[in-house]
């Protein structure tokens, strides 16, 4: 299979981004709006890659609408331009794009959010596609996600890159491969238990090329 036919899907936070400072400082400020206790920057960063609305209500056991508002009101402003990239990535997306594959972002973030993350970061140019969290979408896994990728890129073979339980089930939604990442806190087992695809877990983003991809999609 040529480069060219195959989509390459990638998650964002922990898998191209590292932006814990920006997200622990946002989750606190709405949590500190609403006079609720601060919570531990362990606690936050284990959830890093949960979608916000299950964050808060896991936390104050409430609605959640309030709190994301907060959330992404105080983001949009301080949290986002504290984001870096994790180290070898644009490198990394030059090496994918130069061999000819199509490359696209899947995140829980907002959609709107996603794409400024990315045009801060000098990575924009590299993504032929970047979904985020719409009305239609409150999760990666939502059926509408695959409906999107089908139209977009009909007869294409996709391949899901993440770091997260849910890129996972993205992977298993869409019957594609999955590549999972450990520069997230999900751990080596805990991303290939119960998997349904086939699938390769890499250190990092550093370690992926263009065999390892041909690879995975032999074990398909």
């Amino acid at each position: 299979m040529n480069s060219s036919e195959i989509y390459l899907s990638f998650d964002l936070d922990n898998t191209l981004i590292k932006n814990t400072k920006g997200i622990i400082n946002s989750f606190n400020y709405a949590l500190k709006k609403y006079k609720k206790e601060k919570v531990s920057s362990k606690i936050i960063k284990q959830m890093i890659g949960t979608p916000l609305y299950e964050m808060f209500r896991e936390i104050t056991h409430e609605s959640a609408e309030k709190y994301v508002s907060a959330f992404r009101d105080f983001y949009g402003k301080k949290g986002i331009y504290q984001s870096k990239l994790i180290k070898g990535v644009k490198k990394k997306l030059k090496e994918l794009k130069e061999n000819g594959f199509l490359l696209g972002v899947l995140s829980s973030k907002k959609h709107e959010m996603v794409h400024n993350i990315l045009k801060i970061l000098k990575i924009d140019h590299f993504f032929d596609l970047y979904l985020g969290e719409t009305e239609q979408r409150k999760k990666k896994y939502d059926s509408i996600t695959k409906k999107e990728l089908e139209q977009t890129f009909p007869n294409k073979q996709i391949i899901v890159i993440g770091d997260h339980i849910n890129d996972v089930k993205v992977a298993e939604m869409l019957g594609c491969p999955f590549i999972g990442l450990l520069t997230g806190t999900t751990s080596r087992q805990k991303l290939i238990d119960n998997i349904q695809v086939p699938h390769i877990i890499l250190k990092s983003i550093r370690d992926l090329n263009q065999n390892l991809i041909h690879t995975v999609l032999i074990e398909k």
